[in-house]
């Protein structure tokens, strides 16, 4: 850990401008590498104290598990290709949450939209020669 990067200044206790932003802080609170608020990971929070982000990346956490437990649970192939979108979404959230735009827009495009589409398309044509089967055998008798 690097030590207290102010520059000289009043001494004594008073505040100097830091090089590390230039702002006000003290030694003892120096974001550069005092033992304050900017000091390691989660230095100057209480414990139990949540951030807005956590909260955030929580919510889409749950929406993941929900949807993909939902995905699993129905058995109709139609209604899972429309969970499996709306799992994409949940996904294409969180990855934005965290921080990865790119991998969210690749999600939307391919999670969200091609793959349900390619298994509404699979099941729509399965069913239409389940259809054409079964006509052909009642014309043959």
């Amino acid at each position: 850990m690097r030590g207290h990067a102010a520059r000289p200044g009043a001494g004594g206790g008073a505040p100097d401008r830091c090089a590390g932003g230039g702002r006000q802080c003290r030694r003892d609170a120096c974001p550069v590498g005092g033992r304050g608020a900017g000091a390691g990971r989660g230095a100057g929070r209480r414990w139990g104290a949540v951030n807005g982000d956590e909260v955030l990346i929580a919510v889409c956490l749950v929406l993941v598990a929900v949807s993909a437990t939902v995905a699993v649970a129905v058995r109709e192939p139609a209604r899972q290709a429309l969970v499996l979108s709306v799992l994409g979404l949940a996904l294409a959230a969180l990855f934005t949450v965290l921080q990865a735009p790119d991998v969210a827009l690749s999600q939307l495009a391919v999670g969200s939209a091609l793959t349900p589409l390619l298994i509404l398309l699979s099941v729509r044509k399965v069913r239409r020669r389940g259809r054409r089967t079964g006509e052909d055998e009642e014309a043959g008798r």
